[in-house]
């Protein structure tokens, strides 16, 4: 098919292409960083606050006990919290990262397709949601995406230079990713073997003993990871094998492609009584399916994608990994991506309002989507220091508890502490924090509330966020033969509830 009038626009005149490069790169910029700070952090990023701001001698200890990932993005927030706490400042990272993967997507469009596909590309993923929403959390999945995009540009500069610098930018780069989420080396592993076997067809012997050379080299330093980290952390991921099921896979996978646009709470706010969400999974789809079947290489984004969409899914089977549509699925960004401008680039040559209509559909998609809510226990924290009395007991619920420990460190870094427990330190006394309560009955919830505070105060203070099930409900009502609400205070995801004793005058 003959290239369009915008490609041979774009390819002639280098101005051109610049500037539309500077208006995506400002594009992304601005969906990023317009309410970096009006969301609180939740409970994911105050687990990856709480990790980071131990002592570096601790931060191991932390990460191994805390979670299921990698500690490179601890050590990081680590370093990075010396210079700021506050939520912006926190989200940074993560916002640089996403803008990186933005202009590593042009980078690798024009290396493999050209300027056209370059910009479509890079348009795509800077009004995609899912990674804006990663772009304004503190957490590692923004830096997974800027790095895989990296490895795999370096990867085909590598193919078609074959110097060892390239190589080594790939294994390197990839060594990096492995020690940020354990996910990439589905990503790594299927696109270093497609490559690999490219070369072997093609007897390419000396580019096979240098893919082998940095590859191998990369491996042996993960052997820290391997032989002392992962065994510390075995069964915390909290996958389960899933038997095979055609129908459902199909689900996942079409549940995949709309993630990357709708994010989970645009898929779970999404009226499909009215409108289902099949038809979304269907646009990005077809122009996929195109380039698939225009490939004439293993090494071609829609094949690369076919084959990490495989072992994505095998290794998602055997429980080791999470084969879903959330964040998880991350790691197939790159080349969803990059394989759809692909598509749209297609059925622009062979009628432009063909492309232009999906890449239409899908920008208006995705710009209409709503932001996801935040748990907001700023807004708790501010009422209950504001209105607790120094005698009153506080009871923490387990899904608000890094939240807070959060919010009363902001609050003391920034004498915003009211005047009641200004001082040395923010933290008023009586203040408990209670075990994991998921799945208890009522009855047992609130016997552990009472071994948490002891004998039943005159006054109780319930602090909620990221709640589970209504146990926020179910708690105050297990707990209503012993206590009246006297006030309470509900943010967005977050509740403060004042309980008094009945049998107090």
């Amino acid at each position: 098919m003959k290239p369009t009038g915008w490609e041979n626009v774009l390819t002639r005149r280098n101005e051109v292409w610049w500037m539309a490069v500077v208006l995506v790169l400002l594009l992304a910029f601005a969906l990023r960083v317009i309410g970096l700070a009006e969301r609180p952090l939740w409970f994911d990023e105050a687990i990856e606050y709480r990790m980071a701001v131990t002592p570096l001698a601790q931060v191991y200890r932390a990460f191994t006990q805390s979670t299921h990932d990698p500690p490179m993005d601890s050590y990081l927030l680590h370093s990075w919290l010396r210079l700021g706490l506050d939520e912006f400042w926190l989200r940074i990272p993560s916002l640089i990262f996403s803008l990186l993967s933005v202009a590593g997507l042009l980078a690798l469009g024009r290396f493999t397709s050209g300027r056209l596909v370059a910009l479509t590309t890079g348009l795509l993923l800077a009004v995609a949601a899912a990674d804006i929403r990663y772009a304004q959390e503190v957490g590692q999945y923004s830096m997974m995406v800027c790095l895989l995009t990296f490895s795999l540009l370096w990867l085909y500069k590598a193919q078609r230079n074959n110097q060892w610098r390239w190589w080594l930018l790939w294994s390197g780069v990839a060594l990096i990713s492995l020690y940020t989420h354990y996910g990439v080396v589905i990503f790594i592993l299927a696109t270093a073997v497609a490559f690999l076997l490219y070369q072997v067809c093609r007897r390419q012997w000396t580019a096979v003993w240098r893919q082998v050379v940095s590859g191998g080299l990369a491996v042996l330093l993960t052997a820290p990871l391997v032989l002392v980290i992962i065994p510390q952390q075995l069964g915390r991921l909290g996958a389960q094998p899933q038997p095979f099921d055609l129908t459902r896979s199909l689900s996942i996978s079409a549940q995949i492609l709309e993630f990357q646009f709708l994010t989970h709470y645009g898929m779970a706010v999404w009226p499909t009584a009215v409108f289902p969400l099949w038809p979304i999974a269907l646009l990005i789809l077809i122009p996929i399916f195109v380039a698939l079947v225009r490939a004439r290489s293993i090494t071609a984004p829609a094949a690369l994608l076919a084959l990490t969409w495989l072992v994505y899914y095998l290794v998602g089977r055997t429980g080791a990994y999470f084969f879903a549509g959330t964040r998880h699925s991350l790691l197939l960004a790159p080349l969803i991506f990059l394989t759809l401008a692909v598509g749209i680039v297609y059925l622009s040559r062979w009628r432009w309002w063909g492309g232009a209509s999906f890449l239409s559909a899908i920008l208006l998609l995705t710009l209409l989507i709503p932001r996801e809510a935040a748990e907001d226990l700023r807004t708790v924290r501010r009422y209950w220091l504001e209105n607790q009395q120094p005698a009153d007991v506080t009871y923490v619920y387990y899904g608000a508890r890094p939240g807070l420990e959060y919010q009363l460190a902001l609050a003391q870094a920034t004498g915003d502490c009211p005047q009641s427990t200004a001082g040395a330190s923010c933290t008023p006394a009586g203040l408990h924090y209670g075990a994991w309560i998921r799945d208890k009955s009522p009855e047992n919830m609130a016997v552990d509330v009472q071994q948490v505070v002891g004998a039943w105060p005159e006054r109780l203070w319930l602090i909620f966020s990221h709640i589970h099930d209504q146990e926020d409900v179910k708690l105050i009502e297990a707990l209503a033969p012993v206590y009246a609400v006297q006030a309470s205070q509900a943010a967005e995801g977050a509740l403060v509830v004042l309980l008094v004793r009945q049998d107090m005058p």
